[in-house]
């Protein structure tokens, strides 16, 4: 996900994105463990993906909280 689309997300929608993202991440690293896993770059790409979402998030908690 490009960061232009997490942004759009609301926060409601970012709170589920990164649970869907984290099980994805899990089932990958389960699936890499295992040798089912051929793109180990979609590992890479979900690590990112939970980095980025989790950016947004505070961001907007910062604003927040400088806004009160």
């Amino acid at each position: 996900m490009k960061m232009k689309e997490i942004r759009e997300l609301s926060p409601k929608e970012l709170e589920t994105t990164l649970a869907d993202s984290i099980e994805a991440l899990t089932n990958l690293k389960f699936r890499n463990a295992l040798k089912q896993e051929a793109n180990p770059a979609a590992i890479k790409n979900t690590k990112k993906t939970i980095a980025r979402i989790l950016t947004i998030k505070k961001e907007r908690e910062s604003k927040s909280s400088v806004n009160n």
